[in-house]
């Protein structure tokens, strides 16, 4: 994969050059406190693994977890299905097919959510 990519490049290799991987690491919980405990905790123990598996001599972490001051992610009102009614104001049939209507862009479905069923 190497020379591919050096080929790809226009060059004969990769000496010289080096390479940085990413772990993305995301621990969410009721407590902050707790959550930022756990999340600093993992990445310490991630970084020993990793140094094993990777066989290098160290992994670092960029950035370790700090308690937020203020509550994070988007304030937007959570509607249960079973509210949700007809353009017409009727309430949704209580027979309708609430999973499939949803992931098809019905009651202002997210239309990312369409394929959810591929992702398994």
């Amino acid at each position: 994969m190497v020379l591919e990519t050096a080929k790809a490049l226009g060059l004969e290799d990769l000496k010289g050059y080096t390479t940085s991987r990413v772990l993305t690491l995301e621990v969410t919980g009721t407590d902050p406190q707790r959550t930022a405990v756990i999340a600093n905790k993992m990445a310490e123990e991630v970084s020993g693994v990793a140094c094993e598996v990777m066989n290098v001599d160290s992994v670092n972490v960029v950035d370790s977890a700090k308690v937020p001051t203020s509550p994070s992610g988007p304030k937007r009102p959570l509607w249960s299905l079973s509210d949700l009614r007809e353009p017409n104001g009727n309430p949704v049939n209580k027979n309708a097919a609430y999973d499939k209507q949803y992931l098809a862009g019905c009651y202002g479905a997210d239309p990312y959510l369409t394929r959810i069923e591929e992702w398994a």
